[in-house]
């Protein structure tokens, strides 16, 4: 019988007042309560608990590439095992999930009670607003969660925005990138991290990086970075990356015999001039204040090759700026402080930073840019939106019909003559020539069924059959020299009907030098760089399904996808990344002549044959005119040689002979080989002054900077896959599929009468 309380204070079920001692041992009981310790392990804080989530270089990430997250995991009242696991947004805006493999007990932690671990792991980030969680998970269920606002406390890069990170404590930059201005009107992002201790521990956390710049002037800093932390920054420069040292007056500690930079660049330092001066300096910066005296170091350059000198403009003695190639990446050595007087204050020193980070740019020329080409109206402005619309397209095959866009159009079409035809139509016709309305019981249904009929079959044929179909395109990069291997696969899966897929990447060894160890592979999505529809910059709000698909990671970092789903006649872009090292044996010699044209012998070095090859070296092209059979050797003497520009913009001589012209770039095209080609090469052939299209995301398929410093391009294209994408049990996902596969190895080339450097060396 419930009690029910007035405010007379009397209890209604008996008719008796409640009284003193009634009330005191009410509020004795409830401070007893208060007092006695919850049974250990019952109460609600005593699970683990999340805090000081973080992600990227000082909370910052580029959308649209890998990035480190971190987040710290306390224990509660108990032991527990589990997971921590980051959801966010993909590139398309569906939830993603980023966890470890299932059932793997290693992956797992264990947290005790009283104790704190940081969890670290990398994710792509796909949109610049949203929100990043963090959860721990054990036995399916989430115990703790943490989050972050993606566009407030974790502040996004642009993908195609430059983003220079400087290590070190005095060099500020943000002036010298002022003038600089890409797609969209974005400024270069400038990051200073003064701490080493919060620099990634893999080559994954500077995947947005575009130029890490690392200074001398704090040589504490260099020296605590430690090996894992210098092992991540080689590994990223020699997949690709570019960064710039300056040395100065402490070059000896930071660059000498196993300084903390030694590993990164052929520069040795042999001593230090403490009062340089610096006229050649003076004149490579057009400047208008001349330079006071500055410590500089003194150096062997190696195989570096020199931009400027500090004693004379031109064949000096005392080198200022060199650069060099560094697997597929470059560096930049300068031999002074540029962060300290006097050049902190001279007025040449933000346009020669400016040459330091964007070498072989002017500082106007993103504003020289034709604007008024860019193609917005299409959805792109970069050279990978095109290459994505291309794969998009999936024409006829021998056992399949071409996957068709239905328009709008077509579909309000189909829609009003089925009204038709069950409205007015049925009457038309039952009045006229029947006579008979009743009918309509008859007819009307089997307008209805044909109707679906019609329909279940135009989108049977307009999906291309009952089959899913991949297209895709691979780009295989070797270096000679350090052994390094990278591999990308673009590639768009397409569904006729809604379905999920487990899927990973497996590469294939290319080489015919026997392979030791294995690739790193991680698989994932690829999205659409700008505002475009379905665009890293759309404001659209994040798709949060409640059951996501995962990117599942392990401890090597390989990455897998696990229930991916693809909705009914719907395509998923995707990009395959795998990496690998293998010295080489044998490496080619080739040479250059006293007039710039490649000598010497070189042989394929690959499993199988090279079709539409060439050899791009300064400004030329050498073309090898026939299949090129593998360990083929070829002498350079006897190939048809031409000019590189010429080659890739398809210039012709027209008007008997007396001029040229550029066959102009068509950013609507769908020729992935011509797309290719342009993207492997695009500065060579001009940059968005040729195409109308920026590369700034993903700009490492370029290695037109690898071409003017000492190294030889060979391109050519391979009749099989050199990476697959398979299921959990090793078969290939998709057996319709449409794919292309590139080749280029790098190779050194040496002066055929190499000078000395000892005079550089003081």
């Amino acid at each position: 019988m419930a009690t029910t309380c007035t405010e007379d204070g009397l209890d209604r079920r008996d008719g008796n007042p409640r009284g003193p001692f009634r009330d005191l041992a009410c509020v004795g009981l409830f401070l007893a309560a208060l007092l006695v310790p919850p049974a250990f392990g019952a109460g609600p804080h005593s699970g683990p608990s999340l805090a000081n989530l973080t992600v990227g270089l000082d909370n910052r990430f580029k959308v649209g590439c890998w990035t480190e997250a971190r987040v710290t995991v306390a224990g509660g009242g108990q032991p527990i095992e589990g997971s921590v696991e980051f959801l966010v947004a993909d590139g398309d805006g569906l939830a993603t999930r980023f966890s470890d493999p299932d059932g793997e007990r290693d992956e797992r932690l264990r947290i005790e009670p009283g104790r704190s671990v940081v969890v670290k792991r990398y994710i792509k980030i796909g949109r610049v607003k949203g929100r990043l969680i963090a959860r721990f998970v054990s036995g399916g269920e989430a115990l703790a969660t943490a989050s972050v606002s993606v566009g407030g406390d974790a502040i996004p890069v642009h993908s195609t925005q430059d983003w220079i990170v400087v290590v070190g404590s005095r060099l500020r930059i943000d002036k010298a990138m002022e003038r600089r201005r890409i797609a969209g009107g974005y400024a270069p992002v400038v990051t200073s991290i003064e701490d080493a201790a919060r620099l990634p521990e893999s080559d994954l956390g500077y995947d947005g990086v575009d130029a890490l710049v690392l200074t001398s002037s704090e040589p504490a800093i260099a020296r605590a970075i430690g090996d894992v932390r210098r092992a991540a920054i080689l590994d990223w420069l020699q997949l690709g990356g570019h960064a710039v040292l300056t040395l100065g007056a402490n070059g000896l500690e930071v660059a000498g015999t196993d300084g903390p930079w030694t590993a990164l660049t052929p520069v040795r330092v042999v001593g230090v001039e403490r009062n340089q001066a610096g006229p050649g300096l003076e004149a490579f910066a057009r400047a208008e204040q001349p330079l006071k005296p500055f410590a500089a170091s003194r150096i062997d350059a190696g195989t570096a090759r020199v931009v400027a000198y500090l004693d004379r403009r031109t064949s000096g003695e005392v080198p200022g700026i060199l650069r060099y190639p560094i697997g597929l990446g470059r560096g930049t050595v300068v031999t002074f402080d540029i962060d300290a007087e006097p050049f902190a204050s001279w007025n040449a020193t933000p346009g020669l930073l400016f040459d330091l980070v964007f070498p072989g740019e002017s500082e106007t020329a993103a504003a020289q840019a034709p604007l008024s080409r860019r193609v917005t109206h299409i959805g792109y402005e970069e050279m990978a939106g095109q290459l994505r619309a291309a794969l998009d397209h999936f024409p006829a095959t021998a056992s399949q019909s071409a996957v068709r866009l239905v328009s709008f159009t077509t579909v309000m079409l189909i829609v009003g003559i089925y009204a038709v035809l069950i409205g007015p139509g049925d009457f038309f016709l039952l009045s006229r020539f029947v006579g008979r309305m009743e009918w309509t019981w008859a007819t009307y249904p089997l307008l209805i069924g044909g109707a679906c009929g019609l329909i279940v079959f135009l989108g049977h044929r307009w999906h291309g059959g009952a089959a899913p179909r991949l297209k895709a395109v691979e780009v295989v990069d070797i270096d000679l020299e350090s052994g390094r291997i990278r591999g990308t696969v673009w590639a768009h899966l397409y569904s006729p009907a809604t379905r999920s897929f487990d899927v990973e990447l497996r590469p294939r060894w290319p080489l015919e030098e026997p392979r030791r160890g294995e690739p790193r592979a991680r698989l994932a999505w690829q999205g659409l760089p700008g505002a475009g529809l379905g665009g890293f910059d759309t404001m659209a709000a994040e798709t949060l399904a409640p059951d996501l698909y995962s990117l599942v990671s392990n401890k090597k970092l390989g990455v897998r996808l696990a229930k991916l789903p693809v909705t009914a006649g719907a395509t998923k872009s995707l990009i395959g990344q795998w990496s690998h090292r293998r010295a080489f044996a044998n490496r080619p010699a080739l040479t250059v002549d006293g007039n710039g044209f490649l000598r010497g012998t070189i042989a394929n070095p690959l499993r199988e044959p090279l079709d539409d090859a060439f050899i791009v070296h300064g400004q030329f092209t050498y073309r090898i005119a026939r299949a090129w059979r593998p360990g083929e050797p070829i002498a350079l003497e006897g190939l048809e040689r031409r000019d590189l520009q010429w080659r890739l913009t398809r210039r012709k001589i027209v008007d008997s002979k007396t001029s040229y012209a550029t066959t102009p770039w068509d950013p609507r095209d769908r020729d992935i080989p011509r797309i290719l080609e342009i993207m492997m090469l695009h500065e060579a052939a001009g940059g968005p002054q040729y195409t109308g299209l920026t590369q700034k995301y993903q700009a490492f398929v370029d290695l037109s900077g690898l071409v003017g410093l000492g190294r030889a391009l060979i391109v050519g294209r391979g009749p099989s896959a050199c990476a697959e994408l398979v299921d959990a049990a090793g078969a290939e996902v998709v057996a319709q599929r449409e794919q292309w596969t590139w080749y280029r190895i790098v190779v050194p080339v040496e002066p055929l009468n190499k000078p000395s450097v000892e005079g550089t060396a003081r």
